[in-house]
């Protein structure tokens, strides 16, 4: 592959070094690989994600944060420019049912949520999210951010007292 150009290019897998009275086949014979030019973008904003159904209905969401709130992303220029938004998602594993801690992976998606070939440094960040009981008033309300470098809307939880309640 070193003298390869940009575009889209077959490449023959072949093996090689194989200890002696050893034989091997690959499969597929060959594979298609798209090379462009490496670019990297500095300190692109990273958006915490929770999906609505990992949130237990017995508590708010007070806050949410990453411990990286800005990342490198390397990939090529074509792929750069498609990148809506950065996330650090909390795995679908997880329902939170209390505070969280613990270290997500961060993934660059397009505006239709697909998630793009992409080398983002640090790999992954912590999300802290800071929980508070449920009550049955309606003395909270939940809004959804957006992101301050698209015009998406990203699934960010954030919760507020209700002002008209002076405690």
């Amino acid at each position: 592959m070193t003298q390869a150009t940009e575009g889209t290019v077959e490449v023959p897998l072949t093996i090689e070094n194989l200890p002696s009275g050893l034989t091997a086949v690959a499969t597929p014979q060959k594979i298609t690989v798209k090379i462009g030019k490496k670019v990297t973008r500095e300190k692109v904003p990273v958006i915490p994600q929770i999906d609505y159904s990992q949130i237990d209905e017995s508590v708010i969401i007070e806050s949410v944060t990453v411990s990286d709130q800005r990342v490198s992303v390397t990939s090529d220029s074509n792929t750069l420019s498609k990148i809506d938004k950065l996330v650090a998602v909390l795995p679908t594993s997880e329902k939170i049912t209390g505070n969280y801690s613990g270290s997500v992976p961060l993934q660059a998606v397009d505006k239709n949520g697909t998630v793009l070939p992409t080398i983002i440094t640090p790999f992954e960040t912590t999300l802290k999210v800071v929980t508070k009981p449920a009550r049955n008033t309606s003395s909270t309300t939940t809004s959804t951010t957006s992101s301050e470098t698209t015009s998406s809307t990203a699934t960010v939880f954030e919760t507020k007292p209700n002002t008209s309640n002076n405690d």
